[in-house]
């Protein structure tokens, strides 16, 4: 049984080289595709965050105007 050796004429080494840069232009586009998801996924968070400090400020207000309220009713009665 012989040997069948492969030879990498020009035909084959231009199509390897068309398919590496094939390979190149999918993972520069998945690249650009994470860039993307990870900056809406920062905008996310970043808009659950603020969303977050927002009703802490708001629970915090009506908490201290509860209390100055009460503290007020208390004063009147004495």
């Amino acid at each position: 049984m012989s040997v069948m050796l492969e030879r990498w004429n020009d035909d084959r080494m231009d199509a390897l080289d068309a398919k590496a840069d094939r390979l190149e232009l999918d993972v520069r586009d998945l690249r650009q595709g994470l860039r993307e998801h990870r900056k809406e996924t920062k905008e996310g968070f970043d808009a659950v965050h603020r969303l977050i400090v927002q009703t802490t400020l708001a629970v915090l207000t009506a908490f201290v105007m509860g209390f100055s309220a009460l503290i007020g009713l208390i004063a009147t009665q004495l």
